[in-house]
């Protein structure tokens, strides 16, 4: 058998194989190189825990505990988990935070390496994360959303001189969450899927060069999935997620357009000339955590559906409705057609059956309030003192042909996501002052996603704490008892450090 045909198809496939990677990479040159093509794509992989202020003062170890709006963030199942605190068959909750980089020189917010993230020439409002999430709880269905928006002020190096290089442009990046979730096994089981959007606005602040404010518009969809274990009376919790990889494409109706080579160019010919990308894409991701919660308190209370405790009396008043109904036609047709008084008695009967309904109501009106009276009592009897603590693991796949946030801020060729990479996380939590204080403390390490960055993964320490506030009722929003706290988080590593800050309901 003669093999020579073999090798030679061989040999072409590896060198075909060859070319192809090198082509690839080739499109956007060698690290340090200027970007000089729109063929690229912007890596949004997130190293540092920046979504919620609990979640960050826990060193992002969320995944198995996953309460709370802000849990939408990091487990899909999240939205269904009904707590101790929630009274009603239909609930709701929201929440809202922001996180701000410490603006110091030579600071590596991406940890490229390059100690080059300068925040301390720029506005601090031209970096500046936000987070929004709520969700909407019927039984033991419910629907999940988070939004989180980063906002970066594009500056040129400030080594450039040209008069032209003060171009003012905005880069806003949002990732958006929407999750249907259910649990099981009255609430011992919970899955949920749901959908996950990357976009990203360039924003322009100088309408002399461009007219209108949006540039250019690039978005996309991937898909999420997520479960929970929490057992009733025990002491532990499982949970993980798996999320698709999200690739963006450029909306047509952007400003920018492209051109006959497929490069959509800004300020062409001048210092601020910036190539904007073909994509911006989230890596593929799976997490897995566990979560075990030691004290007075219980971890996996069982909760009452107040509809549950309501349905013998609901059912009560649907036969009674039934029986008016029966009544109603009887009596009704007790009344002679000619009567002289026939109206005023057909007026009577229903008169007298409406104010049965208007009892029956009466009735359940203040059976809905003792219950709500009964499931509060109980949730304020539970044990208050707990030492919480938390682990998880995060997996993020490559990006291909991608360079980070940083790059495309400066223009400059550094290449990002050629590789998987992981992400553990550790996380504790307490309530040292019973009914007052909770004290959050946190360790997770961040690998790199740059080939070129010789400093490698660093080690995040981070603190956060919860305290009450007062009662409010927010103009009769909320119950006259609802007690507010305040919660805040600070995030410290090598060449990094960031605070967050947030309101809510305490708990």
């Amino acid at each position: 058998m003669n093999l020579l045909p073999i090798r030679k198809i061989s040999l072409i496939c590896v060198w075909t194989i060859c070319v192809s990677e090198t082509v690839a990479s080739a499109q956007l040159g060698r690290n340090g190189s200027p970007i000089a093509t729109s063929q690229y794509a912007v890596d949004l992989y997130q190293g540092p825990v920046t979504t919620s202020t609990r979640v960050i003062g826990m060193g992002g170890a969320y995944d198995a505990i996953a309460e709370g709006s802000e849990g939408n963030f990091v487990n899909p199942a999240a939205a269904a988990i009904r707590m101790p605190w929630s009274y009603t068959h239909l609930d709701y909750d929201l929440g809202a935070g922001v996180a701000l980089p410490s603006t110091f020189s030579n600071a590596d917010f991406f940890n490229s390496g390059s100690d080059r993230t300068n925040l301390s020439t720029s506005s601090q409002n031209n970096f500046v994360f936000l987070d929004l999430e709520g969700h909407l709880q019927l039984g033991p269905w419910g629907l999940g959303t988070a939004v989180a928006l980063q906002q970066y002020g594009l500056s040129r190096d400030n080594k450039a001189s040209s008069a032209s290089s003060n171009q003012r442009i905005q880069a806003q990046f949002a990732i958006g969450l929407l999750h249907l979730a259910r649990s099981f096994v009255h609430g011992q089981l919970l899955f949920g899927a749901g959908i996950r959007y990357t976009g990203m606005n360039v924003l322009n602040q100088n309408t002399q060069i461009y007219n209108g404010q949006t540039l250019f518009t690039t978005q996309g969809v991937g898909y999420e999935f997520g479960w929970l274990w929490r057992p009733y009376n025990q002491v532990f919790r499982l949970g993980a997620s798996v999320r698709s990889a999200v690739t963006t494409k450029a909306e047509s109706g952007s400003n920018i357009a492209a051109d006959a080579n497929g490069n959509r160019l800004l300020f062409p010919g001048t210092a601020d000339q910036m190539y904007l990308p073909d994509e911006v894409a989230l890596p593929w991701e799976w997490s897995l955590g566990f979560a075990v919660q030691l004290g007075s308190r219980p971890f996996n209370p069982r909760w009452t559906d107040p509809h549950d405790i309501l349905a013998d009396i609901r059912q009560t008043m649907r036969q009674n409705e039934l029986d008016r109904e029966q009544r109603k036609e009887q009596l009704l047709n007790d009344i002679p057609p000619d009567a002289e008084d026939g109206e005023k008695r057909r007026a009577q009967v229903l008169a007298e059956l409406k104010a049965e309904s208007d009892k029956d109501e009466e009735m359940l009106q203040q059976a809905v309030a003792r219950t709500r009276r009964l499931l509060k009592a109980r949730e304020r009897q539970l044990g208050r003192w707990y030492l919480l603590m938390a682990t998880s693991l995060k997996v993020s796949g490559p990006v291909k042909n991608a360079v980070g946030v940083e790059s495309f801020l400066q223009r400059v060729v550094d290449h990002s996501g050629d590789r998987v990479v992981a992400s553990p996380h550790l996380g504790v939590e307490s309530e040292v002052i019973p009914k007052w204080l909770k004290l959050r403390a946190g360790l997770y390490g961040e690998p790199t996603r740059f080939s070129n960055n010789r400093a490698g993964p660093r080690t995040h320490t981070t603190f956060g704490f919860e305290s009450k506030l007062f009662s409010w009722s927010v103009f009769g929003l909320y119950d006259s008892d609802t007690q507010w706290r305040i919660q805040a988080a600070l995030d410290s590593s090598q060449r990094y450090f960031a605070w967050s800050a947030s309101l809510g309901v305490w708990h």
